[in-house]
């Protein structure tokens, strides 16, 4: 039991770790944000998200060849979104952080923000139904089980660690330079993303 936890951790941490929207969001949330219970609501957003998206995959995993045909078309749609993202994040990039960006958006909105990055994203739905869902399927019963709770726990730690990463990195004499660079280079990771399934998309 023990090894198929590490093998489903070891898995959960390969994809989470790509500096993507949910990351990124993340991490300027917890850049501008006065205390750190300010960003338990997109935490828990992203938490519950990606522990719905792994459960789903793994109770799914028989079907998945199926949900393969509709492949291009999810990756069509993501592409698109990740274009806007990266767009709006170099947009919205700023020399400066005032403290008016603290307050700029709701709880309410975060949590529809978060949803949409958690659930719209292509990779996160392809990466977690293909590669979770696939890897899962050699297991049964409890040991599914087991899988399922390495990739969430993994998950979980992963964010709580980016999240204080960026809480405390504001702190720092150049943290608003660091938090402009951050945004600059996410900004250009989901541009590249963008192309990458574009690419993917017209050579399949």
């Amino acid at each position: 039991m023990i090894v198929t936890f590490l093998r489903g951790a070891l898995l959960g941490i390969g994809l989470i770790m790509p500096l993507g929207p949910q990351n990124t969001f993340i991490f300027q949330r917890a850049s501008l944000q006065e205390k750190f219970s300010q960003l338990l609501p997109v935490l828990l957003v992203c938490i519950v998200c990606d522990a719905a998206l792994i459960l789903g995959a793994v109770i799914g995993a028989d079907f998945i060849q199926s949900f393969a045909r509709w492949s291009l078309f999810v990756q069509f749609i993501g592409g698109i979104f990740l274009l806007y993202l990266s767009w709006s994040i170099w947009k919205n990039s700023k020399k400066e952080v005032d403290v008016s960006d603290k307050k700029s958006l709701g709880i309410g909105q975060q949590v529809f923000y978060t949803l949409s990055i958690s659930l719209l994203n292509p990779h996160a739905i392809l990466d977690t139904f293909f590669v979770i869902g696939t890897a899962s399927a050699s297991y049964i019963g409890f040991e599914k089980h087991v899988f399922s709770l390495g990739c969430i726990l993994v998950d979980i730690a992963w964010f709580l660690g980016l999240a204080c990463l960026g809480f405390f990195l504001k702190k720092l004499k150049n943290g608003s330079k660091i938090t402009l660079i951050t945004n600059r280079i996410s900004s250009i990771i989901m541009l590249v993303m963008a192309l990458d399934i574009f690419y993917t998309i017209i050579v399949n």
